[in-house]
């Protein structure tokens, strides 16, 4: 017992590694080991703003310059992994890292001018000739500035001038999840650029860096840089810059459908509770009910769900993020009334929401191409390459998701079956990761459907048990739904091992 207590308290990053959740450097300890993590990079991100405001409260008392310039460099940190974080999709990043952006831009660097004191004469000496350098360079740029203005500004501009383009990727910029509604009457150099979600950079970055591009060619007029999305011509965001002495504004414009990963989110967890209703006849307690050890595990873990949760669950809806969640006494009979029924059990706890709707999740594997695809009701979510079974072995017919267990075999070197499993209710047959990533897309295997292993892991942490899978040839799939691409990750989604779902007293023996 002490030992699963002390697991709870531990997370596992790998090679052998765990981390005590009550480290204060948990995150950076995280960060570490998982470079490429966007809830890491975030909470970094805060700490380094938490400590620059230390450093700003001392500079109040002190008046020090050093404790100013700490300050500032913190800032600095903390925007960088934000805005990092932000860029991987991670959303909840994207109004911190605005706001530290406007912190840093706004923030007034004071010159500290060390004042005269009847101290030492060595001391005020020295701070006498330091007084006397800033009055004496002052005096060159006002000298200076005078030249220009009364000279150089007056004499015809006919020669060419060298210009440094580099100095466009100093131009600070600003986004905001909003539509512009006051932008200034002024002549643009209007460019329009178009957007495929599938191989695009994010939609910051695109625009920021097409307007810069501009920027390169002309350093005083002003830039305006549209996006639309390849599909409809949709106009997605604006970049503009309004000329010299001016940042750059991104506005990124809600989408009149619901954001994909809080769909995706909530979709996640209502096919967990439709399957537990199903399966058990009534709604659990509470969401984490879902995350029991093998072999109730429904899910590895909850997804946080909108930006970070002050609460991760309530039951009613108050704006503070996280789910408002009403389990409610009895369960609908039918199919299609429990659906309706779990729209208003489980939803994102934010105000003015538009209502998401559900379809409990899906897995089709068609032999003819290869392909799986997880889906919700007619809407894919995600396809992926496998491998099948050589000779036509993989079994063709419908199943659900019978067990999950993470690392499977995980004592024998190099497993054969990767890093997760999602054994079928034919307990001969598995949807697992692999050893061999070459033979993934061929007919190779003894009758289970391979995936690499990063797939196989996002798949495991999107699919509940009992979740319905349905093999078959010449599956027709849905071309109408752009498929979310498997390099845009869900932040929401957790893909970090939980030991709870592994099973080391088992060894599994599917036809791999």
């Amino acid at each position: 017992m002490a030992s699963l207590n002390m697991q709870k308290n531990l997370t596992y990053v790998g090679r052998g590694y765990y981390i005590a959740k009550g480290d204060p450097r948990y995150w950076h300890k995280m960060l570490h080991f998982k470079p490429d993590d966007p809830e890491a990079m975030y909470y970094v991100g805060l700490d380094y703003e938490s400590e620059g405001k230390r450093n700003y409260f001392l500079y109040q008392q002190t008046k020090h310059s050093s404790y100013l310039k700490t300050y500032e460099s913190c800032l600095e940190k903390a925007l960088h992994f934000t805005r990092k974080a932000s860029l991987t999709g991670y959303l909840r990043a994207r109004a911190d890292a605005i706001r530290i952006g406007d912190e840093l831009n706004n923030l007034i660097k004071i010159p500290s001018i060390p004042s005269i004191t009847n101290g030492s004469s060595k001391s005020s000496t020295s701070q006498y000739l330091t007084l006397t350098l800033i009055i004496f360079l002052a005096s060159i740029i006002i000298g200076g500035g005078i030249y220009y203005f009364l000279i150089q500004k007056n004499e015809p501009f006919n020669k060419q001038t060298s210009v440094n383009n580099n100095f466009a990727s100093m131009i600070p910029y600003l986004v905001k999840n909003e539509k512009p509604e006051d932008l200034p009457e002024i002549s643009y150099r209007e460019t329009t650029i178009y957007i495929d979600p599938l191989r695009s950079l994010p939609l910051t970055d695109a625009l920021v860096n097409t307007l810069k591009e501009q920027y390169k060619i002309d350093q005083k007029t002003p830039i305006k840089i549209r996006a639309l999305d390849t599909g409809g011509g949709t106009e997605k965001g604006l970049a503009v810059w309004n000329g010299p002495n001016s940042n750059i504004k991104v506005y990124i414009y809600p989408d009149d459908q619901i954001d994909q990963m809080l769909f995706e989110s909530t979709t996640v967890i209502r096919s967990a509770l439709y399957q537990f209703a199903k399966e058990n006849g009534y709604f659990p307690p509470k969401l984490e009910d879902l995350t029991k050890p093998l072999p109730n595990n429904y899910l590895s873990s909850i997804p946080e769900g909108p930006q970070s949760p002050s609460k991760p669950e309530t039951s009613f809806t108050d704006g503070t993020r996280g789910w408002v969640y009403n389990p409610g006494k009895s369960i609908k009979p039918s199919s299609s009334e429990l659906i309706s029924q779990i729209e208003q059990v489980l939803k994102p706890n934010l105000k003015d929401l538009k209502p998401i709707p559900f379809e409990p999740l899906e897995i089709e594997i068609d032999k003819t191409t290869n392909t799986l695809t997880l889906k919700s009701g007619d809407k894919p979510l995600r396809s992926y390459p496998v491998a099948l079974g050589k000779n036509n072995l993989t079994p063709e017919g419908e199943f659900n998701i019978h067990k999950k267990i993470a690392n499977p075999n995980k004592n024998t070197p190099n497993s054969v079956f990767g890093t997760r499993a999602l054994e079928l209710s034919n307990e001969a047959y598995s949807i697992h990761g692999t050893n061999d990533p070459s033979s993934i897309g061929q007919n190779v295997s003894n009758g289970c459907i391979r995936l690499n292993n990063p797939d196989i892991e996002e798949l495991y942490s999107m699919t509940p048990l009992h979740t319905p899978v349905k093999i078959t040839k010449n599956y027709k799939k849905d071309t109408s739904t752009s498929l979310v691409s498997s390099k845009v990750q869900n932040s929401y989604l957790s893909k970090i091992t939980n030991p709870y779902e592994e099973d080391n007293s088992t060894y599994y023996y599917w036809n791999k």
